[in-house]
């Protein structure tokens, strides 16, 4: 046998391997979350402790800021002794239904049926359609959420978990229920004036501009217009889209918000909005922005990834090395076509953040580790993630 053949031999048993571990690790995770119901804790769930509650954190927004993101920060997990409960946050149902769209084996129509069910429960009261938020109280030093208030990063990944369903299953409901969520978006949302269009509110009580917030609503109009045929909803997202594009900084990055001094450029929140610029061009035919699209993944590519595999949370700084973002690289990678990217940051992840029960932690920092374990944060939107690159390779050894 010649050295070649060995090399070749040793390169596809090495990536036999790899992607067994990665279907393992997705199993284990999947089991973890359906033990769990998909209820657990957050990071930002502080505001829902009783105890709190009947302090003067309530009526001070300083003093709620600390307390929140105190607990955050703190590595071990404090919440029991604070009455603060497990809890089903309703985009952690939506980033599942994409994720069992993708699983697609006997047991997905009933598990899609689950989630469908626990979203109805979930649905805000009073709005135009559809529309989801949190279940706790937030703060931030720009802004305050009142629990279960629907904001548009929420209802957008629900609906399009919602119409991955559809696709999955064929069951119309799972249409008409985004369907339904893209009228809170139109009616309830309130837009910013722009010069080249406009920007979605986050939720209907402020008037925040954020990128990936406004342009996700944006691919929830686009991808439902081409599944309906409704090509009004593709006009309202080409102003919202445009926005967006317009604001695109010279080296292909974009900042979190405009108007305010939220100027940074971390990896999650730039997947999302190159993500959803995608879901726009491709649901619509629209190419006026491959170019932006084009400039934008360039700088994801070369600006949120060390030594090849690790995953960065700024475009100039590692640490904290976090979950969520590790998992939308993930998905950025596996939808851009940079699948062996994405498996290395896959399997990096997997040694370094999976836990024996099968979750992941919160953060790697730099002197220290969180390994707390979010279920929405660092866990439902990795499912989705492992899931994608799992069926890509699958796809692959077809």
């Amino acid at each position: 046998m010649s050295s070649l053949t060995q090399s070749k031999r040793a390169s596809s048993s090495g990536e036999i391997r790899e992607r067994d571990t990665l279907a393992i690790a997705a199993g284990r995770l999947r089991s973890w979350l359906e033990r769990m119901r998909f209820a657990g804790i957050e990071p930002h769930d502080a505001l829902t402790s009783p105890l709190l509650k009947r302090t003067p954190l309530g009526r001070s927004r300083l003093l709620r800021l600390i307390a929140l993101q105190g607990l955050r920060r703190l590595p071990l997990n404090i919440r029991p002794l604070l009455g603060v409960t497990h809890q089903t946050n309703a985009i952690s149902l939506g980033w599942a239904l994409s994720a069992y769209a993708v699983i697609d084996d006997a047991s997905t129509r009933d598990r899609i049926a689950d989630c469908v069910d626990g979203l109805d429960k979930r649905a805000a009261h009073g709005f135009s359609g559809l529309c989801w938020g949190y279940y706790f109280d937030w703060q931030t030093r720009t802004d305050y959420k009142r629990a279960d208030v629907p904001i548009v990063v929420s209802t957008a990944f629900i609906g399009m978990g919602l119409l991955d369903a559809y696709a999955a299953t064929g069951v119309r409901e799972y249409l008409e229920r985004a369907r339904s969520a893209c009228d809170f978006i139109l009616r309830d949302l309130n837009r910013s004036e722009h010069p080249a269009g406009f920007i979605f509110s986050y939720s209907p009580e402020d008037h925040e501009q954020v990128y990936n917030a406004s342009i996700l609503g944006a691919a929830l109009l686009a991808r439902v217009g081409a599944a309906t045929g409704e090509h009004e909803l593709w006009d309202v997202a080409r102003g919202a889209v445009d926005a967006v594009v317009a604001d695109q900084r010279p080296d292909g990055s974009w900042p979190y918000s405009r108007g305010d001094h939220r100027s940074f450029v971390d990896n999650f929140h730039t997947g999302y909005v190159l993500c959803a610029l995608r879901d726009y061009i491709e649901a619509t035919g629209d190419d006026r922005h491959s170019g932006a699209l084009e400039r934008g993944w360039c700088f994801y590519r070369e600006h949120f990834f060390d030594d090849g595999e690790v995953p960065r949370y700024y475009h100039n700084q590692t640490f904290p090395i976090d979950a969520h973002a590790a998992a939308q690289s993930i998905v950025t990678l596996v939808r851009f076509g940079e699948t062996a990217l994405a498996r290395r940051v896959a399997l990096w992840t997997i040694r370094n953040m999976q836990t024996r029960e099968g979750s992941f932690i919160y953060r790697i920092y730099r002197r220290h580790t969180n390994r707390i374990a979010y279920l929405r944060w660092s866990n439902a939107w990795m499912l989705y993630a492992l899931a994608q690159l799992v069926r890509n390779d699958e796809k692959e050894r077809a």
